[in-house]
């Protein structure tokens, strides 16, 4: 395993080829959490990332299709263990339990604005077209692409990765 990884939100967008074979090719990527040497969480969320019936590939990395589902799980993952400083998913990194459960809160924020987002685009497409202004993951997208997903959804895909570093 990786001595870090991180939780990469990714845009792609199908695309046929001359074989009219679909194929994506990323047009977005942003990287949502991110943890050094905490490898008691990196175990869980792979190993949520491998059962997923949205896993796309995994090698070292894990890749699936991005839904409030998947983002759920690994949302309370987080949630289920903050009540216990012991947790397996604090005390199983380099750093102090503390340290890592408090960095952990803040990406859990992260975790679940990516998913309340992801929300809008399911539920309302009102809401995720204003929604672009109003938090972390619209901003970065250039109006040209954001009003392509928004007029052509079926066009992309969202995703994201579980990815070991090192």
């Amino acid at each position: 395993m990786g001595l870090d990884f991180s939780v990469d939100f990714e845009i792609y967008k199908k695309l046929a080829d001359n074989d009219s074979q679909e194929k994506a090719t990323p047009v977005y990527t942003m990287e949502v959490a991110y943890w050094r040497k905490a490898y008691g969480i990196a175990r869980r969320f792979m190993q949520e990332a491998h059962n997923s019936s949205y896993l796309l590939s995994e090698d070292w990395d894990f890749c699936c299709n991005c839904s409030c589902e998947i983002l759920n799980n690994l949302i309370i993952i987080l949630l289920d263990n903050l009540y216990y400083d012991d947790s397996e998913l604090w005390t199983d990194s380099i750093f102090g339990a503390v340290d890592t459960k408090r960095y952990s809160i803040y990406n859990l924020a992260k975790l679940m604005a990516l998913k309340d987002w992801l929300s809008y685009r399911d539920e309302d497409i009102d809401s995720f077209r204003l929604a672009k202004y109003d938090n972390d993951f619209g901003p970065g997208i250039s109006d040209e692409l954001y009003a392509d997903i928004l007029a052509n959804p079926n066009k992309y895909e969202f995703r994201i990765s579980i990815i070991n570093s090192y």
